[in-house]
């Protein structure tokens, strides 16, 4: 039998709007990335054992991480209005009962839906909120046989997608 993790989800909701998008480096993309991941492991984790108090207090710190890592990631200020519709594009993406295939983004580990997503002009993959859309895996062979989509690069900027990239592979 598989447990919860005990500890309780820390809540950085009343962080966000206070979150300086300035002080953004490789190394708090790569911690908040791993939280993440980490986040959305003990959601569906707690779901699947009908904690569903815990669960959703993972969903909330998921939530809130993925929403300072797009933040990080497009580094432009938002407004409350926006900030309030990114809120609720990762909640409702964040779903216990997805399914193992269920595709997920590569850079915020957000659940992808057609229904709810918009397919990207130029590769054909779905869009997430944080722009990312292609999943630049080259483990298959060269880029050739997987083009970088030249829309994603720019929606995330150079620097950032450059640095994902490099993160991913190692």
């Amino acid at each position: 039998m598989v447990h919860c993790l005990i500890e309780q989800p820390h809540l950085v909701t009343e962080d966000i709007m206070n979150f300086d998008v300035n002080q953004a480096n490789n190394a708090v993309v790569r911690e908040l990335y791993e939280q993440v991941e980490s986040s959305r492991v003990s959601f569906l984790r707690c779901s699947r054992q009908g904690r569903t108090a815990l669960a959703e207090g993972f969903r909330q710190q998921l939530v809130d991480m993925q929403v300072k890592l797009y933040l990080i990631l497009h580094d432009t200020p938002i407004s409350e209005d926006e900030l309030t519709d990114l809120r609720h594009s990762y909640w409702m993406a964040a779903q216990p009962e997805n399914h193992p295939s269920q595709p997920k983004c590569w850079v915020c580990s957000s659940n992808l839906y057609k229904r709810a997503h918009k397919a990207c002009p130029e590769c054909h993959w779905l869009v997430c909120v944080c722009g990312a859309c292609q999943c630049p895996d080259y483990s298959l062979g060269p880029r050739a046989y997987a083009p970088e989509c030249k829309l994603q690069i720019q929606r995330l900027g150079l620097l950032q997608y450059q640095y994902l990239i490099q993160m991913r592979l190692q």
